[in-house]
């Protein structure tokens, strides 16, 4: 047996196709290599790894590949009924809930057509999409574009963060997205109990996983603070991702890779922004074995797991990592 990634999970889901289709492309090969560094089982995939690469992870576990179709399961999670897996993964129906709760800002709305799209500070959001793709301000919409979109004010963030759902489990991690609401990665072993909103949270959280209970393996909520009126105010329920996220990855390789941490960082850098190529056992040894690079070569991101004790300290060997590549 061996795992896919399928990464077009939310393609699958958004286009007329009755059934999925396990294709090694470069979409789905992009972040496949989280399984090498987490599963037992081998990695179906197409795509050409280095030897050097395999053998860095091999310091680490075994990992093995697989070109067979037929033996491969899909990774990020089952399809098992498309329908069903399209309402849970539908940012129109979360934010269904988020307006009949008010777990989200009281100017949300869901609009059906080009006449509600308006001028003003506004982002908009399709219904189905991933890190941060098919997010936009008014002057950014695409001209073919499905409908309905959520209207969501553009709000001044200032910390975005996610619950992950696994079994009984519930584990709040930060993740850090840029100004275009793109994905830049995710830091655990925070504490978010001494926030005066945590009791509250809890509850909504609730609220939303009573909503959700036919989801199937993982999932997560994304939520974030903001700033309005000069108040701090939470935003609880801004999607959910019914499958295994980069928070539970990282999670995962935490437990893997740097239990002996407080704190793991994944950390995402396009690779048009890196001007010195690095060598994996290198920034290993570099960094004193506190950062480990997991991707291979020739992605389009490059991506890391930055371990320490401190926040202070992970942000530092983190500027440090910057400085080395950019």
């Amino acid at each position: 047996m061996s795992y896919f990634f399928n990464c077009d999970l939310e393609d699958f889901l958004a286009s007329d196709k009755e059934s999925y289709e396990i294709n090694s492309n470069k979409q789905n090969q992009e972040f496949e290599y989280f399984i090498l560094w987490l599963e037992k089982e081998a990695l179906f995939s197409l795509k050409n790894y280095d030897s050097e690469y395999i053998t860095f992870i091999n310091q680490f576990k075994s990992a093995r590949l697989e070109s067979d179709k037929s033996k491969a399961k899909l990774w990020s999670t089952e399809i098992w009924n498309k329908e069903k897996q399209k309402l849970e993964n539908s940012k129109v129906e979360s934010t269904k809930l988020g307006i009949m709760h008010s777990l989200c800002h009281a100017n949300t709305k869901i609009i059906q057509s080009e006449s509600e799209v308006c001028d003003g500070n506004f982002i908009y959001k399709e219904e189905y999409g991933v890190s941060g793709i098919g997010t936009w301000k008014r002057n950014q919409i695409p001209k073919k574009v499905s409908y309905p979109l959520i209207k969501d004010p553009f709000l001044k963030r200032t910390f975005d963060f996610s619950t992950l759902i696994d079994g009984d489990k519930s584990i709040i991690y930060q993740n850090h997205i840029d100004d275009s609401f793109q994905y830049k990665g995710t830091t655990v072993g925070m504490r978010f109990d001494y926030f005066e909103w945590y009791e509250e949270y809890l509850k909504n959280i609730q609220i939303i996983k009573q909503h959700y209970t036919s989801i199937k393996g993982p999932w997560s909520i994304d939520s974030f603070l903001y700033q309005e009126d000069n108040i701090e105010k939470i935003y609880c329920l801004s999607e959910v991702n019914a499958r295994k996220t980069m928070g539970y990855i990282t999670l995962k390789l935490q437990e893997s890779l740097f239990l002996n941490y407080k704190y793991a960082r994944l950390r995402i850098i396009s690779n048009k922004q890196i001007k010195n190529k690095f060598n994996h056992s290198r920034v290993y040894e570099n960094f004193e074995k506190k950062i480990i690079p997991l991707s291979p070569h020739g992605n389009t991101f490059s991506v890391f797991l930055i371990g320490e004790d401190s926040l202070g300290e992970l942000n530092e060997l983190e500027d440090e990592l910057f400085s080395s590549l950019l």
